[in-house]
């Protein structure tokens, strides 16, 4: 009886060689040749021979025994039918191409393809003005939608705005009167702010007082009280 080495050892080369030789593999181990060329492979049989390189790694680095020595033969020989059958299937893809690519003789070419090529190529000239013209009216009537567009979405806005001024102006004029008649009571005597800040300039103590509350500099309030000028008023 075998040992386990020895089965994973010698059934991993074998896949490794038909790797190699028929599919063109390359790199170190299983696991490496398996990648350079696992495009051209099922999945199934992608994943069938990475758990045989697996098992390969973990019985020879790790000192793993195997459950059941008949079940990774029987996973292995799957791997081997999977690696024929592609190769078969490769086969018959390079056959038909090659069948495909065959040159055919000069009276088949001007008894069967001359008519058809001027038929293609007259289709594909008017195929390719009709797209040219297709897209230019195309391009012209998508312009003109959006001009449109933009025309009724710009009357809206500014129906919008003007609407919103008409309803606001009534609004703004009360504001504007009752700010008018506040400042008119606040100052009945018209005071300005006219740069005089000492009290030897004021007329009046509710001039003094009018500055000191409402322009800046001023200095009548020494002992900011509130009350300005009080020696001289």
């Amino acid at each position: 009886m075998q040992s386990d080495i020895d089965i994973v050892v010698t059934q991993s080369k074998t896949l490794e060689a038909l790797l190699e030789q028929k599919f063109g593999a390359t790199g170190r181990g299983l696991h490496e040749k398996l990648s350079s060329i696992e495009y051209q492979l099922e999945t199934g049989l992608v994943k069938n021979i990475r758990w045989i390189a697996t098992m390969r790694n973990k019985v020879v680095h790790e000192n793993f025994q195997l459950t059941n020595q008949n079940d990774f033969l029987r996973s292995c020989q799957r791997a081997l039918e999977g690696l024929q059958n592609t190769q078969n299937t490769l086969r018959i893809v390079d056959k038909i191409q090659e069948i495909n690519t065959v040159p055919v003789n000069s009276s088949s070419r001007n008894s069967y393809n001359t008519t058809p090529k001027r038929i293609i190529s007259h289709s594909r000239r008017k195929t390719k003005r009709k797209s040219e013209s297709g897209g230019f009216f195309g391009t012209i009537i998508t312009v003109i939608i959006f001009g449109i567009i933009g025309y009724f979405v710009y009357g809206f806005i500014q129906d919008s705005l003007h609407r919103n001024e008409l309803t606001n102006q009534p609004v703004i004029q009360e504001t504007l009167k009752i700010a008018n008649t506040q400042a008119v009571n606040s100052n009945p005597d018209h005071f300005q702010c006219d740069g005089r800040k000492h009290c030897s300039q004021m007329r009046s103590l509710e001039e003094a007082r009018w500055f000191v509350r409402n322009c800046p500099d001023t200095e009548m309030d020494g002992d900011h009280d509130g009350e300005p000028c009080e020696q001289q008023f």
